[in-house]
C-alpha cells in the first residue's frame, strides 16, 4: 500500500463544504492509502483509522464512529461510537500483542534486554489483520455496534444499537443484539426483489422526491416508472481522492 497524508486548513475544509464534503473527518491529519476516496456529497465525523483504505459514497450521514478499511454506500446512515473495521488479533501465535507481526511497535524495542539491530527483520506480518469490510446502500447502523472486519452487510439492512455483528447480514435484515441476530426483514420478499432490481440509490433521491417515499406500495411503481422511462438518469458525484482534497484552491 501507498499511503498520502489527509490534511488542510481551515479555509480549505470551509471550501470542501461548498464542494459537499463536511464533517470533522476532513479536518483530522491522517494517512491513509492513496486509494481512498469520497464520494460527493456526504458528511462524516468519524475517526478515520490511519493507514488504512476508506471509501464512502454519496449522501452518506456518519456521526462519531472510528472506521477503518472499509467501503461504505451510498445513503448509509452511521451512529455514534459505531467501530466498523477493527484491527483482528492472530489466536495462534504465542501471544495475541502485535508486537509479533510489528516489532517495532511504539518503539517498545528500546526495552530489550540488549540492543537488537534491524528489528523489523523479526516481523511476522499477519496477512487477515484488517480485511476490507463492505457496507451496502442504504444501511443504518445504530449507536455503539461493532462491525467486524470483512463482513459484509447487505443493502438497505438494519443493525440495531449496541449490536455486536460477526458474520454477514443480508440484504433489508434487522439485526440485533450480541452476537448480532437476525430478527425481521424490512420488507416482504416481493418488495426486496423490486428494491434491488431498481437499484434506487444509483439515483439522486431528489429526483424522486414528489412521490410518496413513506408509502412503498404506491411509491415502487413510480419508481420503476421515472426509471424504466429513462425519465431519471444515475447520479455521477464527483467522487474525491486525497490528493484532490489536499489540493482544494480556496
Amino acid at each position: 500500500m501507498n499511503f498520502i497524508k489527509l490534511n488542510i486548513n481551515q479555509p480549505q475544509a470551509e471550501k470542501l463544504v461548498t464542494l459537499g464534503l463536511s464533517g470533522r473527518s476532513f479536518c483530522c491529519p491522517v494517512f491513509l492509502d492513496n486509494k481512498s476516496s469520497f464520494e460527493a456529497p456526504t458528511y462524516s465525523n468519524a475517526e478515520l483509522s490511519p493507514y488504512n483504505f476508506i471509501k464512502i459514497g454519496a449522501f452518506c450521514s456518519i456521526a462519531q464512529a472510528k472506521i477503518g478499511n472499509v467501503i461504505i454506500g451510498r445513503y448509509c446512515s452511521i451512529a455514534n461510537d459505531v467501530v466498523i473495521g477493527a484491527n483482528e488479533h492472530p489466536l495462534n501465535r504465542l501471544s495475541t500483542s502485535r508486537i509479533i507481526q510489528t516489532p517495532d511497535l511504539h518503539n517498545w524495542q528500546r526495552f530489550a534486554s540488549k540492543p537488537i539491530v534491524d528489528i523489523n527483520k523479526y516481523a511476522k506480518p499477519y496477512e487477515h489483520c484488517n480485511p476490507v469490510t463492505n457496507i451496502g446502500n442504504d444501511v443504518w447502523i445504530g449507536q455503539g455496534a461493532f462491525i467486524k472486519a470483512g463482513i459484509t452487510i447487505g443493502n438497505g439492512a438494519v443493525i440495531g444499537a449496541h449490536a455486536t455483528v460477526t458474520k454477514d447480514v443480508p440484504a433489508y435484515a434487522i439485526v440485533t443484539g450480541t452476537p448480532a441476530r437476525f430478527q425481521r426483514s424490512r420488507f416482504s420478499s416481493g418488495i426486496c426483489e423490486k428494491l434491488e432490481e431498481l437499484q434506487w440509490w444509483k439515483y439522486n433521491i431528489y429526483d424522486f422526491i414528489d412521490i410518496d417515499l413513506s408509502n412503498l406500495a404506491t411509491a415502487l411503481p413510480l419508481l420503476e416508472k421515472k426509471i424504466n422511462s429513462w425519465e431519471v438518469e444515475e447520479y455521477t458525484g464527483n467522487v474525491y481522492s486525497l490528493d484532490m482534497i489536499n489540493g482544494v484552491v480556496i
